[in-house]
Parts: structure tokens; C-alpha cells; sequence
């Protein structure tokens, strides 16, 4: 699947794909991920004061372009993309 590049800032928008505080768990979406041929990367954040891991697809310049990759590519493997 091709993902397009952001351009101009250093902002970017991702689709996630999935998300959990188990990092193998995260690890192993994202290596299926990537073995079909996506660009997926893994993002750690803190939500509430818990380490949660973001499996995401694409880097992508707005919003837009990141829920139209959503609605479009990941419909099917990843129906609660976010």
C-alpha cells in the first residue's frame, strides 16, 4: 500500500491501528503490519498517567488525508482505526 509523505512542518498525522499498554502485543501488530507491505510505526504515549502503545500506519500532511487513508485502505484489516 502506498502512503503518501507530509510535507512543510514537522506536524503529522497517523492512522492508528492499535493501541495497548502490552508493548509485545504492540510489537507483534506492528510486525504483521509492515510483513503486508504497510508503513507502520510504533508510538508510545501516556494517557491518564499509563503507558499505552500505538501501532500507526502512514504519515500523512492533515487530518483529512489520514481519516480518507482510514475510511479507504484500512477499512478491512482494521475496521477500528482511529
Amino acid at each position: 500500500p502506498t502512503v503518501p509523505s507530509a510535507t512543510g512542518d514537522d506536524k503529522d498525522y497517523a492512522v492508528v491501528v492499535f493501541s495497548s499498554p502490552n508493548l509485545p502485543e504492540a510489537n507483534r501488530n506492528l510486525e504483521t503490519l509492515r510483513a503486508k507491505g504497510f508503513v507502520a510505526t510504533l508510538r508510545t504515549a501516556t494517557v491518564n498517567g499509563k503507558t499505552t502503545h500505538r501501532v500507526c500506519v502512514g504519515k500523512f500532511a492533515t487530518a483529512e488525508e489520514a481519516r480518507a487513508y482510514r475510511n479507504h485502505a484500512l477499512k478491512a484489516i482494521a475496521p477500528d482505526a482511529w
